[in-house]
């Protein structure tokens, strides 16, 4: 890459940055195209099953997730080529828009160009994902995603408590008037980072949640065709980027007889899968039309363990059902998301597992998550080095 290359993306990120000083219009009129004069082509992108170079040579995304309060300065010097890199609609707009104008947190996206940018310098991979956790601050003071303005009198109110939660996440999917106010966050985020090389994509929305959809066929083609609608918005800004989405919540529930018809065109979607399996053995794992697991999430998930004691067979045998569907799509897959406890006890054998199968299958990954903090961590909080990451630097150093 040369200088000139670097200088122009900065040029466009500051450029950007104008829109950041006072409040910004939305100018998002539903799918009509719009100006993708700063677009820059990434680095990578698909071609069939795989992600590829400028030049065609398949390329392997191998790294962590990692936000601008996480480690993602050290990623480079662990082996990593690539940062899946969560952004929070609550972080980036926790004030409502007024009359149609937008205001967006100034600090949050300085946070996140400082980002982009290093990674950028350091030849890393992004992939911009619009994520959410615990969906939103206004059910959950420790939820992220959903900003607290949108449940509040003179937009979408709902009521706190589960039943609100449910009703909250199907009418995110399904009711129209809302998509204007997504649209406009995606869209300011889309534009500011369109123009580094180093952006392979976005995510459309992290683990898409069915609420009161439920976990049936007809729940996970809502949510498909609610992502669909956010695909073609994307292209409209950003034509050739790779879209990434995951069919149903972080497993791809429903992914057995999901349509993906609403898409179009295929060519530039990849798949997610946010792999936690257990791996344990049949029947454990998908339930046999893949809506549910069985016998259920939280018996099935590394999350809610404390000591692996699965095999390597039975992780490829849930990868393998995964990558018969993408082969039928001809899309990629990318295993953005998987982990286990810091303090499981088999922790460096699930690892061991994990990335033995990861390069049999020659898949692309992000370990969940490059930081001192939270269950998954691979620092220590003073940021030492685990015996986890350690294995993981050791796997990401050698070449597939």
């Amino acid at each position: 890459m040369t200088k000139l290359t670097i200088g122009a993306a900065i040029l466009a990120v500051t450029s950007a940055l104008a829109l950041v000083a006072t409040a910004v219009a939305d100018d998002t009129p539903g799918d009509t195209p719009v100006d993708t004069s700063g677009v820059v082509a990434p680095w990578v992108h698909t071609q069939g099953t795989n992600f590829v170079d400028k030049s065609g040579n398949r390329v392997y995304l191998r790294g962590f997730n990692a936000n601008s309060s996480m480690g993602y300065k050290k990623a480079a010097a662990l082996g990593a080529n690539f940062i899946r890199l969560p952004v929070y609609w609550s972080d980036v707009e926790p004030v409502p828009p007024v009359g149609g104008v937008h205001t967006w947190d100034p600090a949050e996206l300085a946070a996140i160009d400082t980002e982009v940018q290093t990674l950028l310098a350091a030849k890393v991979n992004v992939l911009i994902d619009f994520h959410q956790t615990g969906w939103s601050p206004y059910f959950d003071s420790t939820g992220r995603g959903m900003p607290i303005w949108l449940y509040s009198p003179g937009f979408f109110p709902q009521p706190k408590g589960k039943l609100g939660l449910g009703l909250a996440k199907m009418d995110f999917a399904t009711n129209p008037a809302i998509l204007p106010y997504y649209k406009a966050y995606m869209g300011m985020i889309i534009k500011r980072y369109r123009g580094y090389p180093n952006v392979v994509g976005w995510e459309l929305y992290n683990e898409p949640q069915p609420g009161k959809l439920h976990q049936t066929h007809d729940g996970t083609q809502a949510l498909i065709s609610f992502q669909a609608k956010l695909a073609n918005y994307v292209r409209s800004l950003d034509p050739g980027r790779t879209i990434f989405f995951s069919v149903r919540q972080g497993g791809d529930l429903g992914f057995l007889n999901a349509d993906l018809g609403d898409f179009g065109s295929l060519n530039d979607l990849a798949l997610d899968l946010h792999d936690r399996f257990t791996g344990v053995d049949p029947p454990k794992g998908y339930s046999p039309d893949t809506e549910t697991w069985y016998p259920d999430h939280d018996s099935v998930v590394t999350t809610f363990e404390n000591s692996y004691v699965g095999t390597e067979a039975n992780q490829l045998r849930i990868l393998d059902q995964l990558l018969a569907k993408t082969k039928q799509w001809n899309i990629p897959l990318l295993v953005g998301e998987w982990g286990a406890r810091i303090n499981d006890s088999g922790l460096l054998e699930y690892q061991r597992q994990m990335l033995d199968a990861f390069r049999k299958r020659k898949l692309s990954w992000s370990r969940w998550a490059l930081t001192s903090h939270g269950p998954e961590r691979v620092y220590t909080t003073d940021y030492s080095p685990t015996a986890a990451l350690r294995q993981l630097q050791q796997d990401l150093q050698t070449p597939y």
